[in-house]
């Protein structure tokens, strides 16, 4: 090959280079010509859609968008402040001598709280559900000592509503088991993969800390219902989960013969010139009259209602707070 042909043969390489790199150049930019084109539609879907929406995007819409966030922020202050008045402290001096002392002393006083017991709420040696501190020898443990104190607040709280309210008597009392204080704000790993940096969730805290208990008490109906108003507008927040009630006898089936009465002389004779009448004759005569009279029972005077009460307490922990704060302040003044 001559010098020529050198010369045109790398003329001519280096021109398909050129005409490849322009080709590519080309390409790369109608590639993104297109993209553009994609992302200039998508913005323009985004603005057509924010345009027809009901809320328009104007300086209008955000000041009132701002003015009910500060309203919602308001409500939910005033909402908590409400449902929070009734949180518990538990004393921090407290020892598990002087809080069964404590115990004792109050439940005799709660015992003589009004009641159709001779008199009282409930019959002697009640142990309003703390049977082992109240009657027995057992002493409360140090590591439960708060929650117990809660606990025994809010039995005496709840026995002060029923006796207020007009209930007869206080028949049982079942504490569930101690709440578990609120879960803090913690985070975890999301489940795809054991890589570094992946993305992570905050599990919210429970905003309060339940307490179950269980009443048995006997109560007219007037009463219960009064028991069920003071629950609801009592400052501890209380939520009535359920109830249940029973009556001990039937009056109407007694009154429409559920007992069979009979009466005998010596001889099986009533007297002189009168027949004994059968017992299902003494029955049918006694529901004519009931018929004829109209009035077949007065609830007024009817036997009160056994009823068992499920409710749950919820502290939100802010009087805990507080007391918490109060006394790191005074420890710092010291």
């Amino acid at each position: 090959m001559n010098r020529n042909q050198i010369t045109m043969a790398a003329i001519g390489g280096v021109a398909l280079v050129a005409v490849l790199a322009v080709g590519y150049l080309t390409y790369a930019a109608w590639a993104e010509q297109g993209e553009k084109a994609e992302d200039l539609e998508s913005a323009l879907g985004n603005v057509r859609r924010i345009n027809s929406a009901k809320i328009a995007p104007k300086q209008e819409s955000v000041a009132a968008i701002d003015a009910n966030a500060q309203k919602l922020d308001a409500w939910r202050a005033e909402v908590l402040a409400l449902a929070t008045a009734g949180d518990f402290a538990a004393d921090g001096a407290a020892t598990p001598e002087s809080f069964k002392q404590k115990m004792v002393v109050e439940a005799r006083e709660l015992a003589k709280l009004p009641g159709g017991v001779n008199g009282n709420i409930v019959k002697e040696d009640f142990d309003f559900g703390f049977k082992d501190y109240i009657i027995g020898g057992s002493m409360p443990p140090r590591e439960r000592l708060d929650s117990l104190q809660r606990q025994w607040s809010e039995v005496s709280l709840l026995v002060k509503i029923l006796s207020h309210a007009g209930a007869r008597e206080l028949k049982a009392v079942a504490v569930g088991a101690a709440a578990e204080a609120p879960k803090e704000e913690e985070e975890q790993p999301k489940r795809r993969g054991p890589r570094k940096g992946a993305a992570k969730e905050i599990v919210a805290k429970d905003p309060a800390t339940p307490q179950s208990y269980e009443l048995k008490f006997a109560a007219k109906p007037a009463a219960f219902v009064r028991i069920i108003d003071a629950c609801a507008i009592i400052e501890r927040f209380i939520v009535v989960d359920g109830f249940s009630f029973a009556k001990e006898k039937d009056t109407l089936a007694e009154i429409f013969g559920g007992k069979e009465k009979t009466e005998t002389s010596g001889g099986g004779r009533r007297g002189r010139g009168r027949r004994h009448q059968p017992a299902a004759e003494e029955q049918e005569v006694a529901a004519e009259e009931v018929n004829r009279k109209g009035l077949v029972t007065d609830p007024e005077l009817d036997e009160p209602l056994t009823v068992t009460l499920k409710l749950t307490t919820y502290d939100f922990g802010t009087a805990a707070e507080a007391a918490k704060g109060a006394e790191e302040e005074k420890e710092v003044a010291e």
